[in-house]
Formats: C-alpha cells, sequence, structure tokens
C-alpha cells in the first residue's frame, strides 16, 4: 500500500529529507531501524578523569560513557544503573500491532532517532471544515534518544494534505494526549500494553481533532482580530511585527492556507508562516521537523487555536 504525502502540493513532508523513506509494508521495526541508519549499537564504557601524575587516569565508579559503538562518539554521562534500550528495541513493540513503517531516521549524530508509523485502519482523517473537504494523513512518530534528553516518546501527527504542515493540535481532553512519553521500555508487557493504548489513542485523538478543526472553523476571525491574536502569541521582540505582517498575508492570500475569515485559516497560516514562511537564518529538515513536534511551530500553533477557541 503506497500513501501519498502530496496529494495537492509539490512540498515534502519533513522527514523525507532527514531519514529513509520505506516503501515496503511489511518491514519490522528492527527492519525499519536499519533502513533508516539507526540499527547501531550503544555502549556504556568506564568514565576517567586525568591523575595528578603524567599519563594517569583515576576510573570514575558511578558513572559511565554513552558511546555510539561504530563511530566511538560520546553522547553522554549516565549513572552505573542505567540501561541502554538500543533503537531497534525501543520501537520494536509496535510490531504487536502491524503498524506500516513509512520513515526512519537519526537526529543530531545519532543521539536521537526517530520512526514514524501508519496504521491500516487510520490511515487519513477529514474533518470537514464548514463543510469543505480537507483531508490531512495520519501519522504517529516515535522518537527516543541516547543522549537522555527522552524517553521513549509518541506523538500523533496529523499531516495537511493542502500544505504538509504538522498539524498536532493539543486535544485538551483527558486521557487523550497528542504527545506522551512512555517508560519502561524494556519490559515487554508494558510494550505490548502500550502498543494497543497507541492505537486506542490515535483513534480516539483523530475524533478530537476533527471536531477542534470544526470549532475552529466555525469562528470568525478578522485581520484585526488576528493581530491582536499574534501580539499575544509571539514574543515581544524585534522581528514580531514583520512575523504578523507575513502570517496575515497568509491568512488572506495563501494558496496553501485557505479557510480565510475563521479560525482555522489563522491557524493554518501561522503553521505554514513558521513551517515554511521563514527565510533565511539556520533552518534545516530537521529544525522544521522538531519544531512541529515540540518546538516553537508547536508551541505558537496550539497556542493560537486556543486563544481562538477562547473566543468562540
Amino acid at each position: 500500500m503506497t500513501v501519498s504525502t502530496t496529494t495537492f502540493t509539490s512540498r515534502t513532508v519533513p522527514w523525507m529529507k532527514i531519514g529513509a523513506q520505506i516503501d515496503d509494508p511489511h518491514v519490522t521495526a528492527a527492519e525499519a531501524a536499519r533502513l533508516g541508519g539507526i540499527d547501531f549499537d550503544v555502549e556504556v564504557r568506564r568514565s576517567a578523569f586525568e591523575g595528578s601524575k603524567p599519563k594517569t587516569w583515576a576510573v570514575v565508579p558511578t558513572r559511565f560513557g554513552l558511546v555510539r559503538g561504530d563511530t566511538n562518539t560520546f553522547f553522554d554521562f549516565v549513572s552505573d544503573d542505567y540501561k541502554v534500550v538500543q533503537y531497534r528495541e525501543a520501537f520494536e513493540f509496535m510490531n504487536t500491532i502491524n503498524p506500516r513503517y513509512v520513515a526512519a531516521g537519526a537526529l543530531n549524530g545519532g543521539r536521537q532517532g526517530f520512526i514514524v508509523v501508519q496504521f491500516p485502519d487510520h490511515l487519513t482523517i477529514d474533518p470537514e471544515p464548514n463543510g469543505q473537504s480537507d483531508p490531512h494523513d495520519l501519522y504517529v512518530i516515535l522518537r527516543t534518544s541516547h543522549d537522555r534528553s527522552k524517553a521513549l516518546e509518541v506523538a500523533i501527527m496529523p499531516l495537511r494534505n493542502a500544505c504538509m504542515n504538522q498539524l498536532g493540535l493539543s486535544s485538551m481532553t483527558a486521557n487523550v494526549p497528542q504527545r506522551w512519553s512512555i517508560k519502561h521500555v524494556g519490559d515487554p508487557k508494558a510494550k505490548l500494553t502500550h502498543a494497543s493504548e497507541v492505537l486506542n489513542r490515535t483513534e480516539r485523538y483523530s475524533e478530537i481533532f476533527s471536531n477542534t478543526v470544526r470549532q475552529l472553523a466555525s469562528v470568525r476571525i478578522t485581520r484585526d482580530d488576528l493581530r491582536y491574536v499574534m501580539r499575544r502569541v509571539l514574543p515581544d521582540r524585534p522581528m514580531r511585527s514583520d512575523q504578523i505582517t507575513a502570517i496575515e498575508s497568509a491568512f488572506t492570500d495563501s494558496p496553501y492556507v485557505g479557510f480565510s475569515d475563521t479560525g482555522w485559516g489563522a491557524v493554518n497560516a501561522v503553521s505554514d508562516y513558521f513551517e515554511h514562511g521563514r527565510e533565511g537564518g539556520s533552518r534545516t529538515q530537521q529544525s522544521r521537523f522538531t519544531g512541529g513536534l515540540d518546538g516553537q511551530t508547536a508551541k505558537y500553533v496550539r497556542r493560537t487555536a486556543q486563544l481562538i477557541l477562547n473566543r468562540a
């Protein structure tokens, strides 16, 4: 089964430029990790400091170094009770529910790794804001790290076909988060339970997401309203005025945004600006990817949606 991720636009999904796309619907998590270049071993090695005499070293008995085995790259220090879970092991709990692995890759030189999956029964959703078709592909993004920056994180990510923007809106509903972490990944029984829970939460979140989109589309937003919201969302920095002008332009004129004069159009204008509209600087495909998950883009999109819904 091949799922198009460029239905209405030539824009690409950010993870296409970072890791490997996986076309075979039958691969396992371990095979996906290999294709994405994250099947290397991370080793726990003793740490030491230079002694007072030349060429002498004193071992630190309670601190160890995490090192990428194939390149000898140091990642971080850990305590003596730290348990390494290799990427191919960390993601294999998903095999129990037969997802389709669509992409995998490394971030920060392998310090973080990710796998993107879809569920055969939940490939797409169409919230139909104001009765108009606005389809999204539905993904689940799994990330973890070997530098202690992340546990095993799960993020449900609708990808809007019209603009290729990641739109992980907060659900604002108890027990149905858009993003959460799984602890104790070394426990096989817990993995099996969590895999089923990922599937259940994805199904429930897709319903909440659709309801949120329809609510946003029902709120009328003028250009003055948008400027007011943006002044509350964006930090008061020298470029804020230019940012607001660019977002306003996308809101009224961009072919990728649509739904002008509505809260849904405003949310998409913010998302489009931070994913695609900023020029220059140090923007990379990785920063675009992580920004939509838990960075600036996600923060500003969610805050915009919250403020608009509060006006409803």
